[in-house]
């Protein structure tokens, strides 16, 4: 098992769609397990060419100035959250 700390979660559909507890553990599995896919989202990695929100850019910009690495969580083809963490290696 890889050593990470998450350090910041931002997400971009209500609560009762996709909560704080299923970020964290598609995370999980993603880091864990190489498991990218569950009940329809994807974890991808950062890449600068993925088409993003303002408020997305926004927070990604912040999280990279931080040298957080980050992964996206993505619905169909939109971003609808963002992990910032340190250490594994991903």
């Amino acid at each position: 098992m890889n050593e990470f700390d998450i350090t910041d979660i931002g997400i971009y559909l209500p609560r009762k769609i996709l909560n704080l507890n299923d970020v964290e553990n598609m995370f999980l599995n993603y880091f864990n397990n190489g498991i990218k896919e569950t009940n329809g989202y994807t974890i991808v990695d950062y890449n600068k060419s993925i088409d993003i929100s303002k408020d997305i850019f926004d927070f990604t910009n912040d999280l990279l100035s931080e040298n957080k690495a980050i992964v996206y969580i993505k619905k169909d083809s939109k971003v609808v959250a963002v992990i910032g963490y340190h250490g594994g290696n991903k």
